[in-house]
């Protein structure tokens, strides 16, 4: 274990000032990127700089919360309602785990679901919320993970009181996707709770594995013994993983307890590697200051710390100086594509001579696989960024802040966002929602929130609280941010709080076919790749041989980016309209893209690649228009399986045709109106 020191002299570079954040009133914020290659003259001698202009990314989204982005509720009590993480389904729906306060019970595990625009979800528990009591004292959770079956998991601590005593213990609780709980898991009751050595056990972070076992981490210990960083595998149905443990302590357990031969070790942020490594992030108290630095352990498949990590797998960071007021603390950790790992949650730097760069800054540090610091990130692998909040739009400069980091995402483009709060002003002050996306080099990335930075103030008073705790990332490229909101300071009340970001702006792409064509079987060996019509008919007798059917092949390779949505259009009609031949159901399935268009008969013709339908339209009369079917899924899983280019076959479902009637469908040879695949991408 290393313990890796910054250089002395530090500076920072201004990278925006002076612009009204979303969701603010009459307030403006001010960043700055700790970077270790300019003087602390050039700092206060430089003047405010410029920023980018904005695209869109990084505002709050008028689709989401009635318009302005935002949803803030409770359990049924006012008095502290607070999210710790999200996820979002496939679906599009959002899953929140907060802690739930009753005044007469405590805290408890509390889920709510919410619709895509932000509106409860009545199919999740009673009303979209589900509480769940563990013990009879606090029970609270501060992680969740969705599982591929829908399944959702909630990690945290639950804690008894027996005989005076205190302690408290992992929890986890699976529900079904109803929010009802899983009785497959735990003892029957969805429920599991693990002792690891008789108090202060507290899991801070849930993941899946491929295989479906489960892995919590966070934190074991308490008192004079001090706390551990600890981690805790469980089969599917919830019990302990005997294959997962310290084998030196003689037996594998299921846990492991890994000390930095400090003080408190406090495990936060869990990452689970390809390789099967597991990556825990927090900090480590030093035991001549008693304050934190970073701190990362990287464990075996089988838990074993791994010694290709620092040597002993174990890495502790420090962003400034020892002494007795600084103090750096990581909350989430990312693992990149590359193996790259980011830890991200704040630096403070006390000896600064300006008070607003001397409290909690942003920091994020980016180590290699080996657990080096990655000097190509920010500044010899570390990168803190102030956030300013002013009040009427003063510049407050000369005030400390506050801003720290709780949470991280990874984007498919590389770059980071950490999310997490903005405060200023001490004492009566405020803090707000804070987000800053950064660029891979660690730079911010000034086409969010027009200068990297966005923060967001849910009641609009400079006298309340908004923090994030969790993020997730849409597939459309929006972020959720969920965590709490003051509702009142005097009384000290809190609302869990949800606000959803924009993404990049969707570019559109429109291919045409690149290849096309139909087949008829009562002319089997006959081809008509160069009619400008498709046909398409589905006759009362099978087998009678007047049979039709078209066969389209698209290009995929063009499109950059990731693929958001894709729309299969083609323009049709019914060659004639009886009582038997209207309203007639055209379905669309994958087909092989192994063709050729001058070639293809109804004797060589591909057979579709499963039965089923990718989607189907009414085609209701002779007047030709488009019909489109939403083929996103398929095209996605085409290009993920590396097949751009791609078939699709299209077949009437009803043997409503009598006589020559058919589907007619403009062809690429037409002389307007051809398929189309539309494709929209980030």
């Amino acid at each position: 274990m290393s313990v890796r020191h910054p250089l002395k002299a530090r500076t920072f570079f201004f990278s925006g000032e002076g612009r009204a954040k979303a969701g603010r009133r009459g307030r403006a914020g001010r960043s700055l990127t700790a970077l270790l290659a300019f003087s602390l003259a050039v700092l206060l001698a430089a003047s405010p700089p410029r920023h980018g202009a904005q695209t869109g990314e990084g505002e709050l989204d008028p689709t989401f919360g009635g318009g302005d982005g935002r949803v803030h509720d409770n359990f049924g009590e006012l008095y502290f309602n607070q999210a710790n993480a999200v996820v979002v389904q496939q679906d599009g729906k959002i899953v929140i785990v907060a802690e739930a306060h009753f005044r007469e019970l405590g805290f408890d595990f509390g889920l709510a679901r919410y619709n895509p625009d932000g509106s409860l979800d009545p199919t999740f528990g009673a009303g979209g919320k589900v509480v769940t009591n563990i013990h009879l004292a606090n029970d609270v959770p501060h992680a969740l993970l969705l599982q591929p079956d829908g399944k959702l998991v909630a990690a945290g601590q639950t804690t008894s009181d027996a005989a005076g005593i205190v302690t408290s213990e992992f929890a986890l609780v699976r529900y079904n996707p109803d929010g009802s709980l899983d009785q497959t898991f735990g003892g029957g009751d969805g429920i599991v709770v693990t002792d690891f050595n008789g108090g202060g056990d507290v899991a801070y972070g849930v993941a899946l594995q491929a295989d479906g076992k489960i892995v919590a981490a966070g934190t074991s210990g308490q008192g004079e013994t001090g706390a551990n960083f600890a981690a805790a595998r469980y089969n599917p149905d919830g019990s302990l993983d005997d294959t997962f443990g310290d084998p030196g302590t003689g037996v594998r357990s299921g846990r492991v307890v890994t000390d930095f031969v400090a003080w408190d070790d406090i495990g936060r942020g869990l990452a689970l590697q390809a390789d099967g490594k597991i990556v825990v992030a927090g900090h480590t108290q030093t035991p001549s200051t008693h304050k934190y630095d970073f701190a990362l352990v990287r464990y075996l498949a089988d838990g074993r710390l791994d010694a290709t990590f620092d040597g002993d797998g174990r890495v502790t960071t420090r962003f400034f100086e020892e002494d007795y007021v600084d103090d750096e603390r990581a909350y989430a950790v990312r693992v990149q594509p590359d193996g790259k790992i980011v830890a991200a949650g704040f630096a403070r730097d006390a000896n600064e001579t300006q008070p607003a760069t001397r409290s909690d800054d942003f920091a994020l540090a980016r180590y290699n696989p080996d657990g080096s610091l990655d000097q190509t990130f920010g500044a010899g692998g570390r990168v803190w960024t102030n956030i300013f909040i002013q009040e009427g739009g003063v510049n407050n400069a000369g005030l400390a802040s506050k801003d720290r980091a709780h949470a991280l995402l990874l984007q498919p483009d590389g770059k980071l966002v950490a999310g997490g709060f903005a405060g200023c002003c001490s004492n009566d002050g405020t803090e707000d929602f804070a987000l800053a996306r950064y660029h891979t080099d660690g730079s911010l990335d000034t086409s969010f929130g027009g200068d990297g930075i966005a923060h967001t103030d849910f009641l609009g008073r400079f006298d309340t609280d908004d923090e994030i705790y969790g993020m997730a990332l849409q597939t459309d490229g929006r972020i959720v941010a969920v965590g709490g909101t003051e509702t009142d300071p005097y009384r000290g009340t809190h609302d869990y709080a949800i606000a959803r970001y924009t993404g990049p702006v969707p570019q559109t792409t429109i291919l045409q076919a690149q290849l096309d064509a139909h087949v008829k079987g009562s002319t089997p060996d006959l081809n008509y790749g160069a009619s400008a019509e498709l046909q398409v008919k589905r006759t009362y007798t099978p087998g009678n041989g007047k049979g039709r059917q078209a066969y389209l092949r698209f290009d995929t390779s063009a499109v950059p980016g990731t693929v958001t949505k894709a729309t299969l259009r083609v323009h049709a009609r019914l060659s004639a309209v009886t009582q038997a031949n209207s309203n007639i159901p055209l379905a669309a399935f994958p087909v092989s893209a192994a063709w050729d268009e001058g070639l293809l008969t109804w004797a060589n013709k591909p057979s579709p690649n499963a039965p089923v339908e990718l989607g189907r339209v009414i085609v209701a009369d002779a007047t030709p228009r488009w019909y489109e079917f939403d083929i996103t899924n398929f095209i996605k899983q085409e290009r993920a399986a590396g097949r751009n280019v791609t078939g699709v076959l299209l077949r009437n479902m009803l043997r409503g045709e009598v006589g020559d009637y058919y589907t007619a469908i403009s062809s690429r040879e037409a002389a307007g109106n051809q398929p189309q695949l539309v494709i929209e991408h980030r």
